[in-house]
């Protein structure tokens, strides 16, 4: 990433956090902590250091870190968007209450970027692209679920790879039966034995 970028975002991110108490209260919680973020797939690192209440956005740390994410680019999208709770194809390494903090931190830094792109594009072109958004991820979760569902009925029914449900229940019930049964013939034969 352009290193004019990243300096410019980090001053956006130190002034906002200047202007609110919040932000000033849980920064100093995380106190002096390092955060590695890599994307897969582009090989794309960056780190995001908390030093003397201040964010520094790096693209090179020497010193190690106290948490790292990784994962491909939607991955970390679906994450960000579940605040947090969507690990699907994640990996976390260190402390995660640090990644907590940090997400509270930027949830109130992060400005409402749909706000400011309606004031360029207007409104409708920007509640026009998240609703085409919104249908696009949800087609894709359909596609997915569609698939799933077809390839178990394909398994289930044509090929007969796997048993279906009722089946499967059916085998347990009858092996449940012989299990009693046997558990019967053993008391059965302890009894004789004493007997005898």
């Amino acid at each position: 990433m352009n290193k004019e970028i990243l300096n410019a975002l980090e001053e956006y991110l130190n002034n906002q956090i200047v202007e609110s108490f919040s932000a000033r209260e849980i920064i100093s919680n995380i106190g002096n902590k390092a955060i590695l973020i890599e994307i897969m797939a582009i090989n794309f690192r960056i780190f995001i250091i908390f030093k003397n209440s201040k964010i520094y956005l790096l693209e090179a740390y020497d010193e190690e870190v106290e948490v790292s994410v990784s994962g491909y680019p939607l991955s970390l999208l679906n994450f960000l968007y579940s605040n947090g709770k969507d690990l699907n194809r994640i990996t976390i390494e260190g402390d995660a209450a640090i990644l907590e903090d940090a997400y509270r931190l930027f949830n109130l830094l992060i400005p409402d970027i749909e706000y400011y792109l309606s004031e360029i594009f207007g409104d409708l072109a920007i509640n026009d692209s998240k609703n085409l958004f919104k249908k696009l991820f949800q087609y894709k979760k359909n596609i997915h679920d569609k698939l799933i569902i077809n390839m178990k009925e394909y398994f289930q029914e044509e090929s007969r790879t796997l048993p279906s449900k009722n089946e499967v229940n059916s085998f347990f019930n009858e092996v449940d039966v012989i299990r009693d049964d046997v558990e019967r013939l053993i008391l059965s034969f302890e009894k004789v034995y004493k007997e005898g």
